[in-house]
């Protein structure tokens, strides 16, 4: 596994917690593991940590080259002169492969490939149709750390706004707009915290601005056993699952996992049913 981001952590944690005979070994250029978040160093130094506890081997300050090898293996050499033969290398460096190049015209995008949108996620103003164009997710040119709950929001931000745009279509069509006053407003995506949540192996790391926790339970709590699928389903509104226990049925159990910025999109008028 080439290079230590968020992605690269939690995939080298989910394969070594799984396949626990395998070698698995993390290499980053860098002195610290995600070093382009603008996390604190502790944050960073106890990935790091968490990762070695659960068996991941992490080389820092050394960028890797890769070459194909024989028998579909690759051979990864390492500045120092180290190589190391490895059966799979999975490179999770490809920030600038945006799936919006090639699709959407080039002015739109910024230098690594993402989809330039206003505050309320509408395309640029010189889209076409612009009130009919909004976007959410990795494909966004965003600033801060691109975390699941934030596009979760980016979605119910989006479908609210085009449930905004569609309204006043309709209302302008009819000619009620003048004389309704709670004309609908688009909603914006807030200024976020520098927050992360980590699943590595069976613990978990966060850090909500002011304090790291991790352990065993609080991967439990935030991502149960399935890695929050379940969790997910259920803050989206997609999933009515009941589990059946013998005789008894019992609700699916969802830890809160949702930041505190994230609650203050939907108390300002985001329904959570958007998305």
């Amino acid at each position: 596994m080439a290079f230590v981001g968020a992605v690269g952590i939690e995939f080298a944690a989910e394969i070594k917690h799984n396949h626990p005979q395998l070698r698995t070994t993390l290499i980053h250029s860098r002195a610290k593991v995600l070093s382009s978040e603008p996390l604190l160093d502790l944050v960073k130094d106890r990935a790091k940590l968490i990762l070695e506890e659960e068996g991941v081997e992490v080389i820092l300050e050394n960028r890797a080259t890769i070459y194909p090898a024989t028998n579909g293996k690759s051979l990864v050499k390492l500045a120092d002169g180290t190589k190391i033969l490895a059966d799979a290398v999975l490179d999770t460096t490809k920030k600038g492969d945006s799936s919006a190049r090639g699709i959407l015209p080039a002015e739109f995008l910024d230098k690594n490939g993402e989809l330039r949108t206003t505050r309320s996620l509408a395309f640029p103003a010189e889209t076409p149709n612009v009130e009919r164009h909004f976007a959410a997710g990795d494909v966004v040119a965003f600033d801060g750390i691109k975390r699941a709950g934030g596009a979760m929001v980016m979605g119910q931000i989006a479908a609210n706004n085009l449930w905004v745009e569609l309204l006043k279509e309709e209302r302008e069509e009819s000619g009620q707009m003048e004389e309704d006053k709670e004309i609908p407003q688009l909603a914006v995506i807030p200024d976020y915290p520098v927050v992360i949540g980590l699943a590595v192996g069976k613990q978990c790391l966060t850090y909500d601005g002011t304090a790291e926790r991790w352990g065993e339970q609080l991967m439990k709590d935030y991502f149960q056993d399935d890695l929050g699928w379940q969790g997910s389903l259920k803050y989206l509104g997609l999933t009515d699952k009941v589990e059946r226990t013998g005789e008894k049925e019992v609700n699916v159990a969802v830890a809160e996992v949702i930041s505190d910025i994230d609650k203050s999109v939907v108390a300002e008028g985001v329904p959570v049913a958007a998305a």
